[in-house]
């Protein structure tokens, strides 16, 4: 069974809910025995087609011993009106503790 941390340094804790979902995910993927990394995407087709709904999601994960650490969530949006394609609007890297966010 796969497990992911949910606390992390600077008193960071991801909900238990988007935790179990992840796992969830994790547990019925095909074998991931020697995987030590591993990304998670997350996409709303009808977003890319009307810029309408959830924006994309990346997860990154990383497996440190035997337990998985989130490194980062991305979400993605198109920039303004014209953009053709997506970029990212919020990063939080848990790894390197730091966030981004274009706009500020």
């Amino acid at each position: 069974m796969n497990t992911i941390a949910s606390n992390y340094d600077h008193a960071v804790c991801l909900p238990q809910a988007f935790i179990e979902s992840l796992e969830a995910v994790l547990n019925n993927a095909a074998s991931l025995p020697e995987m030590v990394k591993l990304s998670m995407n997350f996409r709303h087709t009808p977003y890319y087609q009307h810029r309408l709904g959830p924006h994309p999601v990346e997860v990154r994960l990383e497996r440190q011993d035997k337990q998985w650490r989130v490194v980062f969530i991305a979400s993605f949006a198109y920039l303004d009106g014209t953009h053709r394609s997506v970029a990212p609007e919020l990063y939080f890297n848990f790894k390197r503790d730091w966030f981004y966010q274009p706009d500020i």
